[in-house]
């Protein structure tokens, strides 16, 4: 388990009967988590994933001080997917 997912499994076992309702599995998967440590399980490796595609684009340089990652850059904005408000 890594901190992201300790971090959400509290929040989860703790609100599970809201948190299960409204969070919900990928649209491909379909259904409900059964636990908050599935819900938890998800979200770490979210975090993974982010990291990893940071490190492969240079936005990251794998600095970790406490934990935590430092210095990760984020994403640029994807302008084919800003709305404009007027």
């Amino acid at each position: 388990m890594n901190a992201v997912e300790s971090v959400f499994v509290g929040v989860f076992e703790a609100h599970f009967d809201l948190m299960g309702q409204v969070i919900l599995p990928h649209g491909k998967t379909g259904g409900v988590y059964a636990t908050p440590a599935d819900m938890a399980d998800y979200f770490g490796k979210k975090a993974r994933r982010a990291c990893m595609v940071a490190l492969k684009e240079n936005r990251w340089d794998g600095t970790v001080e406490s934990g935590i990652p430092q210095g990760m850059t984020p994403p640029a904005l994807n302008e084919s997917e800003v709305t404009q408000e007027e």
